[in-house]
């Protein structure tokens, strides 16, 4: 998981900005979120959302999205949910993109995970 870095040049309301849009990800993950639905439900403008968000997480808000996607759903399968499941879950349209994804990220399928 992606961590929060000590040192930045944001300031206390661009911190708490990106902060809540990592929140919206993580609550809404099953949800097509874009940077520019993401970056407007917090007040920012496109540019420094993406630069400020890939400062305070060490990564691009699409990577970071797909990290939180990917473990949830790893976890889901793992406590025994169906493949489409899962994916409707972490937000795919269709479970045989997700089982693309999937693999691509884990280098299994997700079928291998149950």
């Amino acid at each position: 998981m992606f961590l929060l870095l000590t040192y930045t040049r944001l300031g206390t309301d661009d911190i708490d900005k990106l902060q809540r849009a990592r929140d919206l990800m993580q609550s809404h993950m099953d949800r097509a979120l874009t940077i520019a639905y993401l970056s407007a439900a917090v007040g920012m403008n496109e540019c420094k959302f993406k630069q400020g968000f890939r400062e305070l997480f060490g990564a691009p808000p699409h990577r970071f999205l797909q990290e939180l996607r990917m473990r949830r759903a790893w976890t889901l399968l793992e406590s025994g949910s169906r493949v489409a499941q899962a994916a409707y879950a972490v937000g795919y349209e269709h479970p045989a993109n997700f089982s693309v994804a999937f693999t691509r990220y884990f280098g299994r399928t997700p079928k291998s995970v149950r």
